[in-house]
């Protein structure tokens, strides 16, 4: 009876293996697909690109919050990355033509995110850490938030737009232009 359901039990894994196939682990490959600018992640399953981001002048990082890797000339953006622009550097941010932003001189932003949703606008939420940004909202309808690293939210609804945060004072300065 014992050596019967060993046998059971052999029988039932293999069939569990066939039904379910083959254990595939994971790849980790969140921090990007290069600087092919395409945003083409060479044919697999990863995460897709939310937006490009480009080098305008020198010095412009851009990857995950910990391994910054410098821009040239341009790379995807996902998820959760952040872009840093350093000694005068300029960057412009590009979300899949919904809404672009400009970083200048030495400007620090963190856990980006961006959403496509067929059924609603885009949006792209950021986390300005230092410096500003000029940004537009080219669709109508869609909009994007900026979280700043002391927890004041800023909700773009219109057009045009800049932020600028002063790390050292804590003053924000912001303008919207053409909408709410």
């Amino acid at each position: 009876m014992n050596r019967f359901s060993v046998l059971c039990a052999v029988l039932v894994l293999i069939l569990a293996q066939f039904a379910c196939g083959p254990y595939i682990p994971p790849t980790n490959n969140g921090s990007g697909g290069g600087n092919d600018g395409g945003g083409n992640n060479g044919g697999d399953s990863g995460p897709s690109s939310i937006g490009l981001v480009e080098r305008i002048l020198q010095f412009v990082w851009a990857g995950p919050e910990n391994s910054l890797t410098e821009v040239t000339p341009y790379r995807d953006l996902y998820n959760g990355e952040a872009v840093k622009i350093t000694d005068g550097g300029k960057a412009f941010l590009d979300f899949h033509n919904q809404i672009q932003v400009t970083l200048y001189n030495d400007s620090h932003m963190g856990g980006i995110y961006g959403e496509a949703d067929p059924s609603l606008p885009n949006f792209v939420r950021m986390k300005l850490i230092r410096g500003g940004l000029l940004g537009k909202v080219v669709s109508e309808g869609n909009s994007t938030e900026i979280s700043l690293a002391f927890g004041t939210t800023v909700q773009v609804l219109g057009t045009t737009f800049f932020v600028v945060y002063d790390e050292a004072s804590g003053y924000v300065s912001v303008g919207n232009f053409d909408g709410d």
